[in-house]
């Protein structure tokens, strides 16, 4: 299983009126039951988020490809799964699967 995860943050003023900050998930050429969940979609800042991505027979999702930055928020990937720390700003997760 691999799995390497982009995080894009937006505007930190677009958390709603109860400091809760949107995730939004965006898979890329995923097939089949292929996706990437996050264990919720709203999170306050210094939250922990965990990731888990359901991949086909032989096929990997991932960050690291031309084109892909990776900003603000640092993700640790173990066991198949991944965390990171909610900041202070929406995210959007971008998971390129191939």
């Amino acid at each position: 299983l691999s799995a390497l995860f982009l995080v894009a943050c937006s505007d930190p003023a677009s958390g709603d009126d109860t400091g809760k900050y949107t995730i939004t998930i965006v898979a890329v050429d995923a097939t089949g039951v292929e996706r990437l969940d996050a264990n919720q979609t709203q999170a306050t800042e210094g939250e922990a988020i965990t990731l888990t991505a359901t991949l086909g027979p032989n096929r990997k999702v991932g960050i690291n490809i031309p084109g892909i930055t990776v900003t603000s928020a640092v993700i640790t990937t173990s066991g198949g799964t991944s965390t990171f720390i909610m900041p202070a700003t929406n995210v959007v997760i971008t998971a390129k699967f191939f």
